[in-house]
């Protein structure tokens, strides 16, 4: 049982379903198609927002002397790397 990673784990698979179709010509029902479309679609939107947020905390960090706002971005940076780490 693999406690750190899974996240990556579950992007890898897909990529790599995705490639397997695209390089080898597979022809995969309609169906597993859609379930492939759902799965990558969800993965690029997972990795958008990540990075949208690590922007906002990396601009607060860098422009901001407050101590709250500093405790709220390093918060948010924490929540982002947990969730990538799972």
């Amino acid at each position: 049982m693999k406690y750190f990673g899974t996240q990556f784990e579950m992007a890898a698979s897909i990529i790599a379903a995705r490639r397997s179709i695209a390089t080898y010509g597979s022809k995969p029902s309609v169906n597993e198609k859609l379930k492939l479309a759902g799965q990558f679609s969800r993965l690029v939107m997972q990795m958008v927002v990540s990075l949208l947020c690590l922007a906002g905390c990396f601009a607060v960090l860098f422009a901001s002397k407050d101590p709250a706002a500093t405790k709220g971005a390093f918060g948010l940076l924490g929540v982002v790397v947990g969730y990538w780490l799972r």
